[in-house]
């Protein structure tokens, strides 16, 4: 992630913006504001996850900040609150058959067509392709069509892909996930689309995942993150995958 932190800051730098790569630690809460490296900071850009200061020495790490933000003594992008749509665990909450009558017509047809099966990792019955199922023997049975991801973290951690691992291993797995902060996703097989490779190369078949973000003023912006390895289980930087974002051209 440092290394991602400077290079963010060099990209700044070049548009005029003087931004300071920095761990949470580092900053000082003094009377007139936030400091760091002996400058007045006016906005933190967070980029760490409410996993990385949940335990140990960084866990009291967050609290001068969102206090001094409270106050307006600094401006936090973006704040903890949005670790509460962040979680995978709300995935689970709109594919649960329990919540459905929550949503109308078309907001449940929306849900079935981008969603793919979701729960929490629980110990008791659920409805798994339209039958009621013990949960997890229900997992342990599907296991080439299933995914453990932990709901609160990210770029590719914590998520153990069923068809990459022994029955044995996933079935420790999965018990030792239950009444944890762990999701069980049905398995997404992608298909590929031609993407341009590296350096205006021809197109090449990559496997994609589109992370488009609402605002409130409606569409901001996508996040894509994709790979040319069409049999990956999870696509990340870690595995060799390429980052990048959409630019929107205007054919008028």
């Amino acid at each position: 992630m440092e290394r991602h932190l400077h290079r963010m800051a060099a990209l700044l730098a070049a548009h005029g913006v003087d931004a300071v790569p920095c761990h949470l630690g580092q900053l000082e809460y003094r009377a007139d504001g936030v400091h760091v490296a002996g400058r007045r900071v006016d906005l933190v850009h967070r980029w760490f996850v409410v996993n990385d200061v949940l335990t140990g020495a960084d866990a009291a790490l967050p609290a001068p900040l969102t206090e001094a933000a409270d106050r307006g003594a600094v401006c936090l992008f973006t704040p903890l609150e949005n670790e509460v749509y962040g979680s995978k665990a709300a995935l689970a909450l709109l594919s649960d058959e329990r919540d459905r009558s929550l949503f109308d017509r078309s907001e449940r047809a929306l849900i079935d067509g981008l969603l793919p099966w979701t729960r929490l990792v629980r110990d008791g019955r659920t409805e798994a392709a339209g039958d009621r199922v013990d949960l997890l023997r229900y997992a342990l049975a599907h296991r080439e069509e299933l995914v453990l991801k932990a709901s609160s973290s990210h770029s590719g951690l914590d998520v153990l892909a069923g068809w990459e691992t022994s029955a044995a291993q996933w079935a420790a797995a999965v018990r030792a996930a239950v009444d944890g902060p762990v999701i069980l996703q049905r398995r997404v097989r992608p298909v590929a689309e031609d993407f341009p490779a590296p350096g205006g190369g021809t197109a090449e078949p990559t496997v994609l995942t589109w992370g488009v973000f609402l605002a409130g003023h409606g569409y901001g912006g996508t996040y894509l993150r994709g790979t040319t390895d069409l049999d990956t289980g999870v696509i990340s930087s870690g595995k060799g995958g390429r980052l990048g974002t959409l630019f929107l051209v205007d054919d008028a």
